[in-house]
């Protein structure tokens, strides 16, 4: 069975590089055998997190968010790196995210991240993704994809890097999928 990929670009900012991977990662798996379907953090605005009490409801998009991700075998997370750390964007979805129920959004959900930014804050980043992510359930493919925050176009170098990074998140995603 096809693996369902979700794209998503942790970025309000269109154009961003974080924008533009997550577009070159979409073009590049538009050609494999996977289901794609592509997001953008500001596509589910979310209140800044402050937790749920008693009966309180989640806000429709921490829940629309949360089913979406439930559908999908692996998730290609592109990121920026901001003060060391994820960008409080992403931090607050998920968040939302799990406080809503969607711990089951995560549940063997297949993750590859890739991190703009700094090399430095982008190790950073990526440690505490990391960590978050598997405390959800999530198995987050290694290595992360690295990119420097000034480069906007790859490489010939970063370029075959992409295409081996997005081959073993496949794999990944076809053999630990949760809809296989």
């Amino acid at each position: 069975m096809s693996p369902r990929i979700l794209i998503m670009a942790a970025s309000a900012r269109s154009g961003s590089p974080e924008t533009q991977l997550a577009g070159e990662a979409m073009r590049r798996l538009a050609v494999t055998d996977a289901v794609l379907a592509q997001v953008h953090a500001a596509d589910y605005p979310l209140p800044v997190f402050d937790g749920l009490e008693g009966d309180e409801a989640a806000p429709q998009n921490a829940r629309l968010l949360a089913g979406r991700l439930t559908l999908q075998d692996g998730l290609v997370l592109v990121t920026p790196a901001r003060c060391a750390g994820a960008p409080a964007l992403l931090v607050n979805q998920l968040e939302w995210i799990a406080a809503s129920g969607g711990e089951a959004a995560f549940r063997r959900l297949v993750v590859a991240l890739a991190v703009v930014g700094d090399p430095g804050d982008a190790a950073l980043c990526a440690q505490e993704l990391r960590t978050r992510l598997a405390r959800l359930g999530a198995s987050v493919v290694t290595p992360t994809f690295p990119v420097a925050a000034e480069d906007t176009t790859l490489d010939r170098e970063a370029d075959g890097a992409l295409d081996g990074w997005l081959d073993a998140f496949l794999d990944h995603a076809r053999a630990l999928g949760r809809h296989g």
